[in-house]
């Protein structure tokens, strides 16, 4: 069944009451929020992708799309970060430890 493919094993329920949302309102929105997952790249690593859900009346019915974006760069970016204000934070505490 296609809500199979809309409902992620993530969050399940979150995407049940989203779905249920759009089938009785008809919005244009499935999902309200990208789903992150890991997807397999045709190499077989993983990799981080965002999905968005749409759907438009076309012919008659509704049309599905989902859109898929590769987010690498922005966990990435995001790791760096993390690393980055892990060491600042542990200078930060070197310094305190020196005017001991």
């Amino acid at each position: 069944m296609w809500a199979e493919v809309l409902i992620s094993p993530h969050n399940p329920e979150r995407d049940v009451q989203e779905l249920a949302r759009f089938l009785t309102a008809g919005e244009e929105t499935i999902i309200s929020e990208p789903l992150e997952l890991a997807a397999l790249h045709k190499d077989g690593r993983e990799l981080p992708v965002e999905l968005t859900f749409t759907a438009i009346n076309a012919d008659g019915g509704r049309q599905f799309n989902v859109f898929i974006r590769d987010v690498t760069e922005r966990k990435r970016g995001e790791d760096l970060q993390r690393a980055l204000e892990r060491e600042r934070d542990r200078a930060e505490h070197l310094g305190d430890l020196n005017r001991l």
